[in-house]
């Protein structure tokens, strides 16, 4: 589980920082958040590996920690759609996408709402997460 965080992190990475240098993006500090408990090993790693970005990039990334922020499992997201109805978006890789169908299915079959966004692929949902975008 550890491992498949730190790639995670590795991915997201690498997707917010692929953009040409002369770009201005990020304009504003980026924020990691792990799933995982502060003091860990994935949180050791992603400090290190965020100042690294931080020091090649000129924009400051901001590791935190929040172990329970997070939706882990499939029970606590439609819990948390049926708490707040529409006040859940996911993000695919465009209309018809695998993830599109599977979660709108998802949706179906638990009985609550969940709005679409698409993209024109799956790196752009995680470079805007990556970004802090909602």
């Amino acid at each position: 589980m550890h491992l498949l965080g730190l790639a995670a992190l590795m991915l997201l990475g690498h997707a917010a920082f692929a953009q040409d240098s002369v770009q201005s993006y990020p304009s504003k500090p980026v924020k990691v958040i792990l799933t995982f408990p502060a003091g860990g090993d994935v949180d050791v790693i992603a400090r290190a590996l965020a100042q690294k970005l931080s020091d090649s990039t000129g924009q400051p990334l901001v590791v935190l920690t929040a172990p329970t922020a997070y939706i882990v499992t499939t029970c606590d997201l439609i819990a948390k759609a049926k708490a707040n109805p529409n006040a859940i978006n996911f993000g695919s890789g465009g209309n018809g996408s695998s993830g599109h169908l599977v979660a709108e299915h998802l949706a179906s079959m638990a009985g609550v709402t969940m709005s679409h966004v698409p993209y024109k692929g799956g790196p752009q949902v995680l470079t805007d997460l990556a970004g802090g975008q909602r």
